[in-house]
C-alpha cells in the first residue's frame, strides 16, 4: 500500500489511531542489515580519508588556520567565543603525534572528523529513503552518491584538509541528525527513549565547545521531538492548533523587542538571548509536564553542564598567560564577554546588516553556485568557455536537488518533513542568525557549509529514485544507464575539484609569515593589520615547522637602555618557554587588538614592550582614557623623543582627524619604544591608517616591511626633459643636480647615514663626496647645494637583499599548486616591491638593465593584469630606446625581444629589432662572413613580416624593408613579401614601394653587367 492510500485510508480512522498506526510511514526502518549498513560506512569513511590525507596541507593555510594550529600546538585561547574542546583535542593528538609537526597533526583532527562526517551522511540518508525506498541495495547507492557528493564538495574539502574548526562542526550536526532520526525510529509516539533525547543535548553543548553555530539545528530537532504530539494536534482541532501556534509565535517576538530594548538601556545586550531562551523552556515545561519528569529536566540540565565543562579550560588556561590570549578571559566577567562575544559588538535579528536580498543571493546562492563540478577545472580539460561549465553545473545541481525534493515529498511527507527542518534551519533560518554585512573581509560561505552538504541528500534521492522508478516499469536498460550517469556525477566532481583542494605543496602562507618576520632587525616590535599578516607570524614564532628557515638582521641604530634590555630578556625567557618556532625576539602589534586594554597589557608583560601609561588608564573604552576614541579639535604636534636627543623628532596630527583606540595605541608604543627597539609597519597596513598616526612620511621601506624612521622620507624623480634632478619633497630644499652627472654614471653606490636615512656620494676628479644629512649646514658647506640626491623612503641595499636574496617564493610559481583569490591577492605585496620600489628605484637612476629584471621579476608575481603588462611594455620601450641611445646594440635587441613577447601586437619593436639586425649584417658583410650577414637578414625580413601583418599600409614599415631590401640586396623576397601585403589589402602606396624596389633591382643588375 503507498503513502497516499494510506493517508487517504487514516482519514476515515480516529485520531489516535492515525498517530498509532502509520509506524512504517513515520520511522525509518532496517531494511538494509545492520552488519552491511556497518561494513558500507566504513568503506565510505576510509576511501574519504584516504583522498583527504593525500590532499591534507603539510602546513598552515591564510586565515584562521595559523591561529588554530598554533593554539592546539601550545594550549593557546583563540579569538573569542573560543572554541575549547577542539583546541584541546588538537593539544592531544599533538602530544601522541609520532613526533610528526603539529602542523600535520592539527590539520589531521580536520581530516578525521571530516571523513566521520561524511559516513554519516551516508548513515542519516540511508534512515531517511528507507521510510519509502523497499530495495536495500538503492538505499544504499542512495546513501553513497549523497556521501560522496557530500565528501568532495567545494567548502566541506576545504575545511577538511586545512586546520579549521568547520569540519568538527560538520561532524557534530551530522551526529546530532543521525542520532535525532535513531530516536525517531527507536521511540513510539509518547516521548519515551529519553536517553537519546538526553545524549543529544550533550552532544550539542560539547559541540559547542567546538564551534557555536552548531545551535543552528537545535530547533529542528526539537520540532522533530515533538512531532507526533504537533501532528495529533493539527488532527484533533486544526483552527484551535495555528491560533495557539501564532499566539506564542506574537509572543516570542515581544520577548525578543521587549528585551532587546531593555537590554540596551541597561548595558546588557545579551539579556534578549537569555530570556527568549528561558520563555521557550518554560513554554516546553508547561507543555511536556505530563511526559518528562523532574528527574530527566535535571539530567538534561547536568548533560548542558556536562557539555559545557570544556569552557572551564578557557578561564583557567587564559590565567597563565599564554603566548595566544585572546580577550584575557581569566575572571567571570571577561569570561562572559568572551563566550559571548562582546568585542564584535552585538546585532539584531531586526535590524539587517544588509538588504535580504543581497545576504541571500551573494552570501548564500553565489557561494552555493561554487560548490560542485568546478567550472575552471572543467574548462580547461575540455578547452571550452567556462560560463558553459558554470550554467551546466548550476544546472545539474538545481534539477537534482529541486527534484530530490519534489520525489521525497511525493514518496514520504514525514521524511521529508524531518529533512527540511534540519535544511531549513541550516539555510534560511541561517541566513537571518548570521546577518552578514555587505562588507565582509573574507568570504563566509562556512557558515552554510551543512545547507550546502544537506543539499546532496535531495540530490541522490532524485537520482536513485529516478532508477527505483525506471526499475519498477522494468525499464532495465535505461535505469543501468541512469544508474550509471548518477554515479559518473560524484566522480567527475572529485576529479574537476581535486587539484583546487591538494594542498600538499602549499607553502604560500608560511612564506608569507616567515619572510615577514626574516625581513626584521633584532627584536623588532612590528604593526600588522588582520588576520593573514599576523597569524602566519603567531605561527612561526610559536610552532616548529620543519620547513621554516630563520634570518636575523643585526639591530642598527637602537640605543636601548637597561629597562628596555631587562624587559627583552624577560620577554625571551617567557617566549622560550611558550614557544617552539623562529624569531621570538620580535614583538608582533595586531592594530585590531590594539583597540583592546588586555593585549596592550599583553605586550607590556610579556612582550618586553614599553607602555608608559599607568595601568587603570589602559581601558580604551572609558571615558576617561587617553585611549579613548576622539575628534580632534585641532592639529597637534606630538615629540617622539627616541632614545637619545638626536633622535627625537615631532609628528603632526591633523585637526578632524578621527582618532581609534587603536591609532592612540600606536601612537603611545612609538613614543615609548622607538630609538629602543627598531619598529616597523607591515607594508600590508593602508597608507591612510599610518598618516592618520602621523607617520606617512616617517617610513622607509625594506621590502615587506617599512621602518619608522627620525627623518620625513620622499620620493625622487630625474626629470631627463628638464635636464635636472628634481628633489620632490627633500627636507633640505636644494637645488636640482645637472643631469650629466647622473647619465655619466658617476653616482656610484648607497651609503648609509644617520637613523633613517640613505645618501648618495659620487666621484669627481678622485673626490668622494658624501652626503651628512645629520649636519644640513656641514653638508651645505662641504658640497654645496647641488651635489646631493637624498633617497630615504627606501633602503635599497636591504630591501634588495630581502627580496632577492632573502625571501622565499615556494609554491608561488609552482603551476601544480592551486592558488585561490587571496593568495594571488596576497603575493602582490611581493611584485609591488619589486616593481614600484626596486625597478623604480634603478630606471630613476639611469639603470635600465636593473629596472628591467626587477620588472620582470614582480610582474611574474601578477601575471594577467593589463596595467602591469602595459608598464612593463612602457619599461621595455624606454630600456631600449635608453640602450640605443647608447650605441649598445647587443642589449637593446634583447629587450626588444622581451617587449615583442610582452605585446606581439605593436609593429615599431619588430622594426627597431630589425634595424638592429640590418645593422649586424652590414658589419658581418664588411668582415667577409657572409653567411651570418644572410641569417641576420633573413631574422630582420621576419620581424618586418610580422610588422607587415600587424599594420600593413604603414609607411614607417615600407620603408624600413625597403632599407632591408636595399642592404641585403635580397629584392625578390621584398618584392613577394609586398605583393603578399597587396593582395591583401590593395593600396596604391604599396604599389609604389613594389615599383621602386623593381627599379632597385634592375639598377643593381646593370651595375652588376647582368
Amino acid at each position: 500500500m503507498t503513502t497516499r492510500q494510506q493517508r487517504r485510508k487514516m482519514k476515515d480512522l480516529p485520531v489516535e489511531q492515525v498517530i498509532s498506526l502509520d509506524d512504517e510511514i513515520t520511522k525509518p526502518r532496517a531494511l538494509v542489515a545492520k552488519k552491511t549498513n556497518t561494513i558500507v560506512g566504513l568503506l565510505v569513511f576510509l576511501a574519504t580519508i584516504f583522498v583527504y590525507i593525500r590532499t591534507q596541507a603539510l602546513t598552515l593555510s591564510f586565515w584562521d588556520c595559523g591561529e588554530y594550529i598554533t593554539c592546539g600546538s601550545i594550549l593557546g585561547i583563540p579569538h573569542a567565543p573560543g572554541n575549547p574542546f577542539y583546541i584541546i583535542l588538537g593539544r592531544f593528538f599533538s602530544i601522541i603525534g609520532l613526533g610528526l609537526p603539529h602542523a600535520i597533526i592539527v590539520s589531521w583532527t580536520s581530516v578525521l572528523f571530516s571523513a566521520l562526517a561524511v559516513m554519516f551522511i551516508y548513515l542519516i540518508t540511508v534512515k531517511l529513503v528507507s521510510m519509502f525506498m523497499e530495495k536495500a541495495w538503492l538505499i544504499i547507492v542512495t546513501g553513497l552518491v549523497a556521501a560522496c557528493y557530500t565528501a568532495f564538495s567545494y567548502t566541506f574539502w576545504n575545511n577538511a584538509v586545512e586546520a579549521e574548526v568547520y569540519a568538527g562542526l560538520s561532524l557534530i550536526l551530522n551526529l546530532i541528525i543521525w542520532l535525532t532520526l535513531v530516536w525517531v525510529e527507536k521511540s513510539s509516539h509518547d516521548l519515551n527513549k529519553q536517553n537519546y533525547l538526553l545524549l543529544i543535548i550533550y552532544v550539542f553543548f560539547l559541540g559547542f565547545a567546538v564551534h557555536q553555530t552548531v545551535l543552528q539545528i537545535a530547533p529542528a530537532v526539537l520540532f522533530i521531538a515533538l512531532y507526533p504530539t504537533l501532528y495529533m494536534a493539527v488532527r484533533k482541532d486544526k483552527t484551535s492548533f495555528w491560533a495557539r501556534a501564532g499566539a506564542y509565535f506574537v509572543g516570542l517576538i515581544l520577548v525578543y523587542v521587549i528585551f532587546n530594548a531593555i537590554g540596551k538601556s541597561v548595558q546588557f545586550p545579551s539579556l534578549t538571548k537569555w530570556m527568549f531562551a528561558i520563555t521557550i523552556m518554560l513554554l516546553l515545561i508547561y507543555h511536556l509536564r505530563g511526559k518528562v519528569s523532574l528527574k530527566t529536566w535535571l539530567l538534561a540540565g547536568a548533560f548542558v553542564l556536562i557539555g559545557f565543562s570544556p569552557h572551564i579550560f578557557i578561564l583557567i588556561r587564559s590565567s597563565l598567560r599564554p603566548f595566544i590570549n585572546e580577550g584575557y578571559p581569566h575572571n567571570m566577567g571577561l569570561f562572559t564577554d568572551y563566550i559571548l562575544r562582546k568585542q564584535y559588538g552585538t546585532t539584531s535579528f531586526l535590524v539587517r546588516r544588509a538588504s535580504w536580498f543581497y545576504q541571500f543571493k551573494v552570501h548564500f546562492l553565489d557561494y552555493f553556485a561554487q560548490q560542485f563540478f568546478h567550472a575552471e577545472t572543467l574548462s580547461g580539460w575540455l578547452n571550452a568557455p567556462k560560463a558553459i561549465f558554470q550554467t551546466l553545473g548550476n544546472f545539474i545541481v538545481a534539477l537534482l536537488g529541486f527534484s530530490g525534493i519534489y520525489y521525497h515529498w511525493k514518496k514520504n511527507r514525514h521524511s521529508f518533513i524531518y529533512f527540511f527542518s534540519f535544511y531549513f534551519m541550516s539555510s534560511i533560518a541561517m541566513i537571518v542568525v548570521s546577518n552578514l554585512s555587505d562588507s565582509e573581509v573574507r568570504p563566509r560561505e562556512y557558515f552554510f557549509t551543512n545547507a550546502y552538504y544537506l543539499w546532496t541528500i535531495w540530490m541522490a534521492i532524485a537520482s536513485i529514485g529516478l532508477v527505483g522508478e525506471l526499475l519498477k516499469k522494468n525499464q532495465k536498460t535505461v535505469a543501468y544507464i541512469v544508474l550509471a550517469i548518477a554515479l559518473l556525477l560524484p566522480g567527475i566532481n572529485l576529479g574537476s575539484q581535486y587539484f583546487i583542494h591538494d594542498r600538499t605543496g602549499e607553502f604560500i602562507a608560511l612564506d608569507y609569515g616567515l619572510n615577514f618576520l626574516n625581513s626584521l632587525e633584532e627584536n623588532a616590535i612590528i604593526f600588522t593589520n588582520g588576520d593573514n599578516d599576523t597569524f602566519p607570524l603567531w605561527y612561526a614564532q610559536a610552532v616548529y615547522d620543519p620547513n621554516s628557515i630563520e634570518f636575523v638582521h643585526p639591530a642598527r641604530d637602537v640605543y636601548p637602555d637597561d629597562k628596555t634590555r631587562e624587559l627583552i630578556a624577560k620577554a625571551m625567557e617567557y617566549k622560550n618557554e611558550q614557544c617552539r618556532g623562529i624569531r621570538k625576539d620580535v614583538t608582533i602589534a595586531n592594530l585590531s587588538l590594539l583597540n583592546t586594554g588586555w593585549y596592550i597589557r599583553q605586550l607590556r608583560d610579556k612582550e618586553g614592550v614599553h607602555v608608559s601609561l599607568a595601568d587603570n588608564l589602559i581601558e580604551p573604552q572609558k571615558e576617561t582614557s587617553p585611549l579613548y576614541p576622539s575628534r580632534l579639535p585641532q592639529d597637534y604636534k606630538v615629540k617622539i623623543p627616541g632614545a637619545t636627543p638626536e633622535q627625537s623628532f615631532a609628528i603632526t596630527l591633523k585637526k578632524d582627524t578621527v582618532m581609534y583606540s587603536k591609532d592612540w595605541a600606536v601612537l603611545y608604543l612609538i613614543r615609548d619604544n622607538f630609538g629602543k627597539r627598531p619598529m616597523y609597519f607591515a607594508v600590508t597596513i593602508p597608507d591612510e591608517s599610518i598618516e592618520t598616526v602621523g607617520f606617512g612620511n616617517h617610513r622607509r621601506n625594506e621590502g615587506m616591511v617599512d621602518r619608522i624612521v627620525k627623518i620625513e622620507t620622499y620620493d625622487f624623480e630625474l626629470k631627463s626633459n628638464a635636464k635636472t634632478v628634481s628633489l620632490m619633497g627633500d627636507f633640505t630644499r636644494w637645488q636640482p643636480e645637472p643631469m650629466e652627472q647622473i647619465s655619466q654614471g658617476h653616482w656610484k653606490k648607497s651609503v648609509r647615514m644617520m637613523p633613517g636615512v640613505y645618501g648618495y656620494y659620487f666621484l669627481e676628479n678622485g673626490r668622494k663626496t658624501v652626503l651628512d644629512p645629520a649636519n644640513e649646514l656641514t653638508a651645505m658647506n662641504e658640497m654645496g647645494r647641488e651635489n646631493s640626491v637624498i633617497i630615504a623612503d627606501f633602503d635599497i641595499d636591504r630591501l634588495i637583499t630581502n627580496i632577492d636574496s632573502l625571501y622565499q617564493y615556494r609554491s608561488i610559481f609552482d603551476d601544480s599548486v592551486y592558488k585561490d583569490d587571496n593568495m594571488t591577492r596576497l603575493v602582490n605585496n611581493y611584485a609591488a616591491a619589486y616593481i614600484s620600489r626596486a625597478s623604480h628605484f634603478y630606471m630613476k637612476m639611469g639603470d635600465m638593465e636593473k629596472a628591467v629584471d626587477f620588472m620582470e621579476k614582480g610582474v611574474a608575481f601578477i601575471e594577467g593584469k593589463p596595467r602591469v603588462k602595459k608598464a612593463l611594455y612602457q619599461l621595455y620601450e624606454m630600456a631600449a630606446s635608453r640602450f640605443m641611445d647608447e650605441k649598445n646594440y647587443s642589449k637593446a635587441f634583447k629587450i626588444l625581444l622581451r617587449q615583442i613577447a610582452a605585446d606581439p601586437s605593436k609593429p615599431e619593436p619588430y622594426l627597431q629589432a630589425a634595424l638592429i639586425l640590418l645593422d649586424r649584417a652590414r658589419i658581418a658583410r664588411e668582415q667577409g662572413e657572409e653567411s651570418q650577414a644572410q641569417v641576420n637578414t633573413e631574422e630582420a625580413f621576419k620581424l618586418v613580416e610580422n610588422a607587415l601583418a600587424i599594420q600593413s599600409d604603414d609607411d614607417y614599415v615600407l620603408s624600413i624593408l625597403m632599407s632591408i631590401a636595399e642592404e641585403s640586396k635580397e629584392y625578390d623576397f621584398a618584392i613577394q613579401l609586398m605583393e603578399k601585403v597587396k593582395s591583401n589589402h590593395p593600396d596604391e602606396k604599396i604599389e609604389a614601394y613594389i615599383n621602386r624596389l623593381k627599379q632597385s633591382k634592375v639598377r643593381r643588375a646593370k651595375k652588376n653587367g647582368e
